[in-house]
């Protein structure tokens, strides 16, 4: 049977983490993490998430450093890479490679789906692609990527590998969509000065429309100022769309561009963080 190989890179996450590996241990036969920031500018974001896996997972877990730092996007690739050279499994051709960053979750029901197409017809294709929703504020509204995430891949060849950002190196085509999955991206509840630090470093140009969208949309957006936040994100990015600039795919409700309110069950991974009303005040508080 065809085995299954999760990647977890993490930093300054100690809230989360104990989710994202239980579902990762859950999910697949081997699971590798990286507990490292990226560049010198994330290392004021460091808590006990390395202690913390060490105590209670290190027999379940392989442990592999962060790669030499240069920007993020490289920095991160170069990660990625260690980390499967690493594993045993990735050397079997047919084997599979599940990307699980420390803010994506998925139903337990809708990973036995995933794993399930893989063992019995994973000789078919080469990717799979499902459903992405991005929380915005709080885990009741998002906003949807209408071009769907990959994040499963076959290995196809011992030397298949990532390239920046978050690409595996086997050509896309022969893709499942599993329409009927979501993978749920806490993305935007993560501390901001995390994405904040991360666009200043990610690549060697400047990102200064994302910066400028945490400070004038992100940060100051309420429901009751929906209208006018779209307003600005029109006039500013060209874009009437609440997701930052850089990223079309991504949208609101497809006639107003505003978010959408959840009306599906979370994954059991979360749900003790369903009812934090605002995730911007946790790390304002901090």
């Amino acid at each position: 049977m065809n085995k299954i190989v999760g990647l977890i890179s993490t930093w300054g996450s100690r809230w989360l983490i104990e989710s994202t590996i239980k579902q990762a241990l859950y999910a697949c036969d081997e699971v590798i993490v990286c507990v490292g920031s990226y560049t010198e500018e994330l290392e004021k974001l460091k808590d006990d998430t390395k202690q913390f896996l060490e105590e209670n997972y290190s027999d379940r877990l392989t442990f592999v450093p962060v790669a030499k730092k240069h920007t993020r996007s490289e920095t991160r690739c170069a990660t990625l890479n260690a980390m499967l050279k690493t594993s045993e499994l990735r050397k079997e051709p047919g084997n599979w490679i599940w990307l699980l960053d420390d803010d994506e979750f998925y139903l337990k029901e809708s990973i036995d789906k995933i794993k399930k197409e893989i063992y019995e017809d994973g000789e078919n294709f080469d990717w799979i692609q499902t459903k992405e929703c991005f929380y915005y504020y709080n885990l009741n509204y998002y906003l949807r990527n209408i071009g769907g995430r990959k994040r499963v891949w076959k290995i196809k060849n011992s030397n298949d590998h990532f390239r920046p950002t978050n690409q595996w190196s086997v050509p896309v085509s022969n893709v499942r969509k599993m329409d009927d999955i979501i993978m749920n991206h806490l993305s935007f509840l993560v501390d901001f000065n995390y994405k904040e630090s991360h666009w200043r470093t990610e690549y060697h140009h400047h990102q200064n429309n994302k910066l400028d969208w945490i400070k004038n949309v992100y940060l100051k957006f309420s429901l009751e100022r929906e209208s006018e936040m779209l307003d600005y994100c029109e006039e500013k990015y060209g874009l009437r769309n609440l997701y930052h600039p850089g990223e079309g795919h991504i949208r609101g409700d497809e006639h107003s561009g505003k978010l959408i309110k959840r009306d599906f069950q979370l994954p059991e991974w979360i749900r003790q963080f369903e009812n934090i009303e605002d995730f911007r005040k946790r790390y304002s508080a901090e």
